[in-house]
């Protein structure tokens, strides 16, 4: 499979979770290197003739070709020609997105004692991005943390986060208050101990399901961490979620065993889970990339176990998840993205 190829299915999975042109560029060019002019075309799924075509057809009397998309996306390479303005302009309408997500590649010549932020920009994104797109964002972020001090940063900066938001004035000159989210009562907070089922399909082995033990931590901004209990299977998972009333959207994460068929090799995707109103179940769907490089897409289920979470409980639930009927190749086959 081709370059382009896995970057047009890697957009592709994103925009089925409902990410936005922007944040899916930013994806792109992080993990393929892609240029911004390029990563946010590939963000819609557009060929460079699709987007001249596109255009063409918004502004009939300045028409553009492929080869118009190719010199503006090789610039500021010796074979590019740099878009005029007017040309930035009309791309941020066809793609949705700022001027400034077009030129996000190019070099930062601000002085070095000046802002650590551009402020507009860091405004927009703040405006303009959904909580789920932010999150994302912030867990790109906290993956390059150690995984044992990630937790205690995260924390520390939402903290940061609330108590300037009680101190900032307001026009009025009085303390600005911002209430995010309501923090959800301890009977509606899903903290416990969960079993985790998510079924994929093995070309060697039809449809397998595979089970956790997972503790759920649920903080009181809406974000919520799911682990796999030590013990509970071979290839832990981890979700990164945000919670939105019943809606959960985010991320999975698993590592498979080391001594496994897939040698502990690390697989991600997006999902998306709905609460039932009981709040002691959730249902829905993951996404991720199959071995050829294909979208593939299955359920996963959530099912409460206890709200304790002390650490005998946590050692209670330190044991196998799957049922004695599941023989070993289930229980240590590969992620919901492998075959």
């Amino acid at each position: 499979m081709t370059g382009r190829r896995e970057q047009l299915l890697f957009a592709g999975s994103l925009r089925a979770t409902g990410a936005a042109p922007p944040a899916i560029a930013r994806q792109l060019r992080d993990r393929f290197a892609v240029r911004a002019l390029a990563a946010m075309r590939l963000a819609h799924g557009w060929s460079q003739s699709e987007a001249a075509a596109e255009w063409t057809r918004r502004w009939p009397d300045a028409p553009r070709t492929f080869k118009n998309f190719s010199y503006w996306e090789n610039w500021p390479g010796p074979s590019g020609h740099a878009p005029s303005v007017d040309v930035l302009e009309r791309l941020s309408r066809l793609y949705a997105c700022g001027v400034h997500d077009l030129l996000a590649d190019l070099p930062d010549h601000g002085a070095g004692d000046g802002d650590p932020a551009d402020a507009e920009t860091l405004a927009w994104q703040v405006r303009n991005l959904d909580l789920p797109e932010l999150t994302r964002a912030v867990t790109r972020w906290a993956d390059r943390v150690e995984h044992q001090e990630r937790r205690a940063w995260l924390l520390k900066l939402s903290t940061a986060a609330a108590a300037g938001a009680s101190v900032i004035g307001s026009d009025s000159g009085r303390p600005g208050l911002t209430v995010v989210r309501a923090a959800p009562d301890e009977s509606d907070r899903l903290t416990g101990i969960w079993l985790s089922r998510y079924t994929y399909v093995s070309t060697s082995r039809g449809p397998i399901e595979r089970r956790h033990h997972m503790t759920v931590d649920e903080d009181r901004n809406g974000g919520v961490t799911v682990m796999s209990t030590d013990g509970s299977n071979d290839s832990p998972a981890q979700l990164d979620l945000f919670r939105e009333r019943q809606a959960l959207t985010g991320t999975w994460t698993e590592y498979t065993a080391p001594d496994g068929h897939y040698r502990g090799a690390r697989y991600h995707g997006a999902i998306k889970l709905v609460l039932d109103p009981t709040g002691r179940a959730a249902s829905g769907r993951w996404v991720g990339f199959d071995r050829a490089g294909e979208v593939d897409s299955g359920p996963w289920h959530l099912s409460l176990l206890t709200t304790r979470t002390g650490p005998a409980t946590v050692r209670e639930y330190a044991s196998p998840a799957a049922p004695e009927s599941v023989g070993d190749a289930s229980r240590k086959g590969p992620s919901p993205g492998e075959r």
